[in-house]
């Protein structure tokens, strides 16, 4: 089996700093900027078969849609390495997800949540293993972005700051989750 690099999705910042420690030690990586993965970039991509063809779609934004700081001078995205979105589908197929996708939150300039859906699956003995979704986002305020990619999340992953929890049992409508199993992890 021929050698691949690790595939890391982030924000352009980690980019900048995994380059930087790069000098010092061979990561042997290859970086995909989590701009490019928001979910309709992500299934325009996943329904294309060319590639190339899927690039011209891609948003390009450095702060959540309906922040007071959203940038409206978006440009059309164009990663300069094709090879990372080939990658992604590649990873998606292996590891037996039907999509990976990057959720802009309110936080601060490129911060980002992630959502995982994997398939249902039959297993040898032939019993149905049903699909998932995991919902995982770091600090955050309540985000809409989040909360309609929480909709009918199996389990929800979500750092809050304590005064957030202090906040939300004073006041539970900041709450930001929606589940059809409630399972609220807090980390």
């Amino acid at each position: 089996m021929p050698h691949k690099p690790l595939l890391v999705i982030g924000p352009r910042p980690l980019e900048r700093f995994l380059n930087a420690y790069s000098t010092l030690e061979d990561l042997d990586m290859q970086f995909l900027d989590c701009r490019h993965t928001l979910k309709s970039s992500v299934e325009a991509f996943l329904s294309e078969n060319d590639t190339e063809s899927a690039i011209p779609q891609l948003e390009n934004t450095m702060f959540a849609p309906g922040s007071r700081m959203e940038n409206y001078n978006r440009k059309p995205a164009s990663p300069s390495d094709t090879t990372a979105l080939a990658n992604f589908k590649e990873v998606l197929q292996e590891s037996g997800l039907e999509i990976l996708y990057s959720v802009p939150v309110l936080h601060c300039p490129q911060a980002f949540g992630v959502v995982f859906r994997a398939m249902e699956k039959t297993n040898s003995a032939g019993k149905v293993i049903p699909g998932w979704k995991v919902v995982y986002s770091g600090d955050t305020r309540p985000c809409p972005a989040l909360i309609d990619a929480s909709r009918d999340a199996t389990v929800l992953i979500h750092e809050v700051a304590e005064e957030f929890v202090v906040l939300s049992l004073r006041y539970p409508y900041h709450i930001s989750c929606c589940l059809r199993y409630p399972c609220y992890i807090s980390c």
